[in-house]
């Protein structure tokens, strides 16, 4: 498809201008839209600029937040595009225990005698104890 350059277009509210695509055409960075009149949206992550409140618990890059520590108090979390912000509040939990496996799975002892079994859990964060 052949590209067209942008003009002016009543469906589009371009004070809040990034770059994209707007359907198939793309949008020079400075008059791109981030809002149009039909009320649908587009993604901007990726031209964002990200930031954290608190760094020690959360940082955020690309869109992608990683927990440092588990904190009762939320952090904000902040994307912004052409001086526009927009956030969210996120808070970093303690992995939770899912799960607890037991090996051996099957295990026959002799009378008098005893087997060792190991609990291993597994907890929300991938973890393994």
């Amino acid at each position: 498809m052949q590209q067209r350059k942008f003009r002016s277009n009543p469906h589009f509210d371009c004070r809040y201008a990034a770059y994209g695509f707007v359907g198939r055409v793309r949008v020079p960075a400075d008059q791109g839209c981030r809002h149009v009149s039909n009320n649908s949206t587009q993604d901007l992550t990726a031209v964002a600029t990200w930031s954290s409140s608190n760094t020690s618990v959360a940082t955020v890059a690309g869109g992608a937040a990683k927990g440092l520590v588990a904190n009762a108090t939320a952090v904000t979390i902040t994307a912004t595009v052409n001086k526009v912000p927009g956030t969210a509040a996120l808070t970093v939990t303690a992995p939770v225990l899912q799960s607890i496996a037991v090996a051996p799975v099957n295990a026959a002892v002799p009378v008098g005698t005893f087997t060792q079994f190991a609990a291993t859990g597994s907890y929300s964060d991938g973890s393994r104890i």
